[in-house]
Order: structure tokens, then sequence, then C-alpha cells
């Protein structure tokens, strides 16, 4: 469990939330007039951590090279994960950053608060703030369509792919988050991909509410340490 002292600011309610110990960045502290120190705060057994970002985008190197950050909310439904999540990306927005907010629900809460309708495909609300919702039916139709353009040129299965319809594909459990952390891939590049088509500072990913999304992105970095890629 982290043991750095919080830092909150007043956009943030103080919730419940757990930010990924191996994708926390390394922020400025906001200047004096917009901080106060917190002691750790404890609420339904959860963690209650917030990090401050740079109040204003002169002090953020936005280059291509360096990966957005990854802010993650998790604890109890009900908790107020997906508000924190919404204030947050706001924040960040409203500081100047690009900010991209992942909700990986079907709760309409982000819709209420950012009077936006939020779909499948990645929708800016306002300025550096831009928001998708996950749906794992949908990512699923994604590479479906891929084989079967593939099948239509290649003609390995005679005709039987396309026969096959998205609404036959089965949602197995476990597989909203990892389809959830493959998206996070393309938007981070977790694994180095340095083609990533999205140039983003912070991403605000309100995912499900279990301590398995926090494994399973912390993963990543526990790969790499292992692996040894060759330049």
């Amino acid at each position: 469990m982290a043991s750095s002292t919080v830092s909150s600011f007043p956009q943030l309610p103080q919730t419940p939330c757990l930010l990924s110990s191996s994708l926390i960045p390394k922020f400025n502290v906001l200047p004096p007039l917009l901080t106060q120190p917190r002691r750790r705060l404890r609420r339904e057994g959860a963690l209650a951590l917030a990090m401050a970002a740079p109040a204003s985008p002169a002090n953020t190197n936005s280059t291509t090279d360096k990966p957005p950050r990854v802010v993650t909310f998790v604890g109890k439904g009900g908790s107020g994960k997906t508000t924190s999540a919404v204030f947050a990306a706001q924040h960040y927005a409203m500081a100047g950053l690009k900010t991209f907010l992942v909700i990986n629900s079907q709760d309409p809460t982000a819709e209420y608060l950012l009077n936006c309708k939020i779909g499948s495909s990645p929708l800016q609300c306002n300025d550096n703030l831009s928001v998708v919702r996950l749906e794992t039916t949908k990512m699923l139709l994604k590479p479906l369509n891929r084989l079967k353009e593939a099948d239509a040129r290649l003609n390995m299965t005679q005709g039987v792919l396309e026969e096959v319809m998205g609404q036959e594909l089965g949602v197995l459990p476990g597989m909203d988050s990892i389809f959830s952390v493959l998206e996070l891939e393309r938007l981070v590049g977790f694994f180095g991909n340095v083609n990533q088509k999205e140039k983003l500072d912070i991403i605000i990913y309100d995912g499900v509410s279990t301590e398995e999304t926090i494994r399973i992105i912390g993963a990543t970095s526990k790969a790499r340490s292992e692996l040894l890629i060759p330049y």
C-alpha cells in the first residue's frame, strides 16, 4: 500500500480511489495557494490518494516521445469513482493538459456531469478533454471485421467467416479487463508502441470495481523488468 502523503486540490472530492503505483507520474506540486497538505485518508477500507498536476501547461513538456500518464480509480460501487474520475479529468483539462477520460461501465453519471453523449468512439466534450466508453461487445467486432476483410482477399475459409455474426460472439469472464488493458495499450504504449496515434498527457481510467484492474495494468511494468528487449 502506498505511503506517500496526499496532496488534494479543490476540484477533486474526497472519495475512495487508488492510483496504480507502477504508473504514478512525478508531477510538480501546485503553488502553495492551490494546495493544502492533508493526512492520508481511509474510508470504507480504501485508500484516498490524489496527485496534483502542473497548474499551467508552461511547465509541462508535452512531447511526442513521452507516453501519457494513467490515473486509475478503484473502489466499491457507489463510492464515487466515476464522479472523481470526471472531476479529475476536468481539472487536468483546465490545467492545459490533453486529457482522455476512459469509462468502462454503463453508468450514466459521466454523461450527466459532462453534459455530453458518451459512446464507443472518442468524443471531445471540452477543450483538452476527450472521452470514450469501452464496450467489450463492440470491441470484439473490430478484430472480427479485420478477419473478414482478410478472408475476403485470401479466401481462407471459403466464405464461412463471412457468415459469422458479431452477436454470436460471447463475452467470457475476465474479457472486460483484458480488452480494457488492450485499449489502454493502444493509447499509452505500455509495451513500447511508438506508433500510437493519440498524443496525450493524462489518461483518466474509470475501471471496474476490483483490484484486478490495478494488477493487470501493473503487470506490464513487471513484464518489462523481466524481459530483455534488444535495441
